[in-house]
């Protein structure tokens, strides 16, 4: 248990200076001042297992050339303790950590660690101590040269070009229109700010940071005054603190602190800007107008609470007015309204998406007409009340990593000089919010945050020749440079590049490598924890039950399984569950509707997941799922709610149904260039099971361009598709074969009359008895050899898959270790550190789907290339004599991550489904902890039978180079 401290009470080398207890958190927070350094501490207190340590800095760029976000990649590959190539990467493949990355933020950078294993959760504490306050980046200047950027050129008489990890990361980042648009409101906002700039870096910027800047300001902001030390969890803190006190005793404490300035007061104006989109694109309605507005400092929480309230009426759904006025006026597909905080001084962003230029001013004027309108008469405080109960409940529901979410609003505040507590708390919020509901001052908040004199318009117009225009004049900037070389600087040009690739390709020695610390096989339980199900029967309805240790919040799941005559129709049931809860139902209108989800419950979803027994690559069973989060004594709303939504939702309505499958397309488009390798990664591997090909047509580019062919032809197809969504409904809601899922506490659970309690066989009486169906599915997809996906984008993401089953094999546990040493000792060198692709990897799952990936690839051929050579290395690692019980460690941690009680549950479900749970958990632990090199090696030989049929996804702008059988436009 955790040891109790008292305000003046030092701790190795730490002065507590404040302690309060945080009922809602059931937690003690304690606050340290560093006595020398003046570095500050929090210590959250719980009795949580899982134990947090994090390290952040106050990090204010004051250019767009990405230092800190380059920073933060850099220290995490080597330091003075641990002199390895990538700390980072042996602590990922050998710890038991339940989180383990970094992040660069607008304001600040943090190193957070977890781990449920103290030992485990000590070493990297002090691994991640040494990477800050003692980075290789001083010794080895190949560091910045590969995190960063660097002229790549091998051959004086070769056309030089940027490369580097960060640098290709944002050319990334540059076709995401959400990210330009964030980018772009800043500047305008924050004049005279940190803000204004882009932490993580432009790449026309990037290449203008010199080495001896980048160390400059590790200097100055990496030091123990400018930290925050943040631990979270059931811990005997004096063991990371005195790892802490290492590296800060012998430190000063800084006169000049790293202050954070207000920006200057942003007039109204109008700025336009462009976006990229593919040259085969229709320009029509793809202009996106927003609206931007500086409003509070950080400590005004209730009126931040306030202004979330207020954007969820605004805009929650096309029913809400201001969407509603926007999309009856055609002068918009959707719009979108959010409150950016996390900052020192939040701003309001509205976006009108897929409209015209030329509308922005009438935007403008009926937006602002309509708040005057709504703060004159009032707005129904019904529904404000509604949005209120549905963000408590989000706040108080638990999510993992907690500590990390913790840490995070701490900073909120603490990071500007607030409380640290402030963002924790939500009793006082809450209770004055629900008074403010019996006064005008919603009313008043609203109008301030649409003030016309502060109200800045920012215009992004599609542009289909912005994205090449960026690469010409990337390529024009370098061959300026490049000729201006002298003889001589050219020369240090080839002799960098060989000096970086020969460290790139040199590996860390066996005495280096013994400088990390590690856990061994025996600090691995035999057994890994259970999901309990408990099975039970209602009214012929099977029911799972999964005990919890949440007390009130109670999480229903309802799987429905869909009939096979539905097997061709999966894109459409995809998009009936996007269209429930977004119409109306024949019993109400939508905003009625809305109002009694939130008023009475915490969440309510429905999707479609396919799900097959283990190495069943033939058949398969997908259901229509609803879930629902809801406290006890509200399930009776939960059963009168799903009964209206499921079985009286309204698809008459025609423009209703068209408005939100263009915002629906619009989001997908956005999925797609964003996260184009998981996209890949479902198309590769959609022709080698049902699974699989079920999967695609959910939500890959199959569902993408059936909702794109509907949506282009919607007057023709209207009737034929209302009438579809009516009889999936009608027939895929049948309480014949339907299982139900409750998670609620644990002394619940165990009482005789749980079902009862738990109005379980009211939730069975919603749905009629329409008979037994034949769900067994069987539709396959085509394969294809090569799958090109058209994007606006400067990087690429480049996919090959095939299936164990299909390969003669089957998912076990060497797979899981084979897959872990060709990600993390082959692919990341190949492919991340020599290729500079911001992510890539080779995973491997229950399904038995075996899928290389690379995420935001300069070069997405040359990494198929890089992946077909994975057998050889496999085959030469383990003949080589290498141990591999690091990566057996790591692998552990991959099936055995922090999940929240509501995930816990879904887990359990998912396991019961496929046939596996706990046996099959407990296979795979035993194969992982008894791993022989016969079965690498088996593994090897399969890899290498892979390329004989393989699949291939790439997501790019350009398909020279490939063999493309199938090709994807957006």
């Amino acid at each position: 248990m955790n040891e109790t401290y008292e305000v003046g009470q030092k701790v190795i080398g730490f002065t507590c200076i404040d302690k309060k207890e945080i009922s809602e958190l059931n937690g003690t927070l304690y606050e340290f001042v560093h006595d020398k350094t003046k570095a500050k501490m929090i210590y959250m207190a719980t009795s949580d297992r899982n134990k947090l340590f994090s390290v952040a800095f106050r990090t204010t760029p004051e250019n767009d050339t990405g230092v800190f976000h380059i920073l933060e990649h850099s220290v995490l590959c080597g330091s003075k303790k641990f002199p390895v190539k990538e700390p980072f990467v042996e602590l990922m493949k050998s710890s038991m950590n339940t989180f383990l990355n970094a992040m660069t933020f607008s304001d600040k950078t943090m190193y957070p660690v977890s781990s449920r294993n103290e030992k485990d959760f000590l070493n990297l504490t002090e691994v991640y101590l040494d990477a800050v306050f003692a980075p290789a980046i001083y010794e080895n200047d190949n560091i910045f040269r590969q995190e960063g950027w660097h002229y790549e050129l091998r051959d004086k008489n070769e056309e030089a070009s940027i490369k580097g990890v960060v640098f290709n990361e944002m050319k990334g980042t540059e076709a995401d229109v959400n990210r330009l648009i964030t980018n772009e409101m800043m500047r305008i906002l924050y004049k005279d700010s940190c803000y204004y700039y882009i932490s993580g870096g432009a790449s026309e910027a990037i290449p203008q940071l010199t080495y001896e800047e980048f160390l400059d300001n590790h200097r100055k902001y990496y030091h123990p005054t400018n930290a925050i030390f943040y631990l979270e969890g059931d811990m005997d803190i004096t063991k990371p603190v005195a790892l802490m006190e290492e590296y800060l005793k012998d430190k000063d404490c800084l006169k000049d602190k790293i202050e954070i300035a207000n920006p200057a007061v942003a007039p109204a104006c109008e700025t336009v800007k462009e976006y990229p989109v593919s040259p085969e694109e229709d320009l029509k309605n793809k202009t996106q107008v927003v609206f931007g507005k500086l409003l509070w400092d950080f400590s005004k929480k209730n009126e931040l609470y306030a202004a979330m309230l207020l954007t969820s009426y605004l805009t929650e759904s096309n029913e809400s007015p201001l969407k509603k006025l926007i999309l009856e006026k055609g002068l918009g597909q959707d719009v979108t309204l959010s409150v950016e905080d996390g900052i020192k001084q939040s701003f309001l962003k509205l976006k009108i998406s897929n409209t015209e230029q030329e509308k922005s001013a009438q935007i403008k004027k009926e937006v602002l007409t309509l708040v005057q309108k709504l703060a004159q008469e009032g707005l129904d405080k019904k529904i404000l009340e509604a949005a209120l109960n549905q963000i408590e409940f989000m706040c108080r529901e638990i999510e993992e990593p907690r500590g990390l979410y913790h840490n995070i609003r701490v900073l909120d505040s603490y990071l500007y000089g607030g409380a640290p507590e402030l963002f924790l708390t939500f009793d006082d919020t809450f209770a004055f919010l629900r008074e403010q509901l019996k006064t005008d001052y919603f009313e008043k908040l609203l109008l301030e945050m649409f003030d016309e004199k502060a109200l800045v318009t920012l215009v992004m117009v599609p542009s289909p020749t912005l994205s090449r225009r960026r690469e010409e004049d990337e390529a024009k900037r370098v061959a300026a440079v490049q000729k201006s070389w002298s003889d001589d600087e050219v020369a240090d040009i080839l002799a960098m590049n060989a000096k970086l690739d020969a460290w790139q390709q040199t590996e860390d020695t066996r005495e280096q490598l013994s400088t990390m610390p590690t856990l061994s096989i025996s600090d691995v339980d035999e057994l890994p924890e259970e999901n309990v199900t408990k099975e039970m029967e209602m009214d012929g309805v099977k029911v799972l039950v999964h005990p919890t240790d949440v007390a009130n919040i109670t999480y229903i799941s309802l799987y429905f399984p869909i009939p096979k005559r539905f097997e061709e129709n999966i894109s459409e049931i995809a998009m009936l569950t996007e269209l429930l809860m977004e119409l109306r139902t024949r019993e109400r209108e939508l905003l009625e509707v809305l109002q009694d989800v939130k008023m009475n419950l915490g969440r309510l979803d429905f999707e479609v997941a396919p799900y097959a027994k283990e190495n069943e690559t033939e058949t398969c069973t997908a259901y229509l799922v609803v879930k629902c989060s809801v406290l006890k004594k509200n399930i009776s709303h939960a059963v009168r709610l799903i009964k209206e939504i499921a079985l009286q939702t309204d698809f008459s309505s025609k423009e209703d149904v068209k408005n939100y499958l263009l915002q629906m397309q619009q989001l997908f488009r956005q999925n797609i260039i964003g996260n184009g390798h998981r996209i890949g990664m479902k198309k590769s591997a959609s022709s080698y099971s049902v699974q699989n090909t079920i999967s695609e047509k959910i939500d890959g580019v199959t569902c993408y361009g059936q909702l794109k062919s509907l949506i282009a032809d919607f007057d023709a197809r209207y009737t034929d598709f209302a009438a579809l969504m009516e009889s999936i409904a009608e027939e895929c809601f049948n309480r014949n074969q339907m299982i139900v899922s409750i998670a609620a506490h644990t002394a619940d659970t165990e009482k005789a009359d749980f079902l009862e309690e738990y109005k379980v066989s009211d939730i069975i009486s919603i749905f009629p008895d329409n008979g037994k169906k034949d769900v067994e599915m069987t539709c396959r997809m085509k394969k294809e050899d090569c799958t090109f996906v058209a994007i606006p984008s400067a990087v690429s993401y480049a996919e090959a898959s095939s299936n164990l089953n299909a390969l003669k094999d089957g998912y076990k546990g060497s797979w899981r270790v084979a897959t872990k040493i060709l990600s993390l000792a082959h692919l990341w060198n190949a492919v991340r550190v020599q290729g500079g692709a911001y992510g890539v990897g080779l995973a491997v799952g229950p399904a038995a789907n075996l899928t290389y990936y690379s995420y935001r690839d300069p070069n997405g051929v040359r990494s198929l290339e890089k992946y077909k050579e994975s057998a050889e290395f496999l085959r030469n690692f383990v003949n080589s004599g290498q141990s591999f019980e690091n990566f057996i460690i790591g692998s552990v941690a991959d099936v055995e991550p922090l999940l929240s009680p509501r995930e816990k549950a879904e887990v359990a479900d998912i396991e019961w489904l496929r046939k596996t749970g706990y046996p099959f958990n407990c296979r795979i632990r035993r194969e992982l902890l008894h791993l022989t090199k016969e079965e690498l090696l088996t593994c090897a030989d399969i890899l290498e039978k892979m390329w004989d049929d393989v699949s291939i996804c790439v997501v790019g702008a350009e398909d020279k180079d490939l063999k493309v059988t199938e090709k994807v436009e957006l």
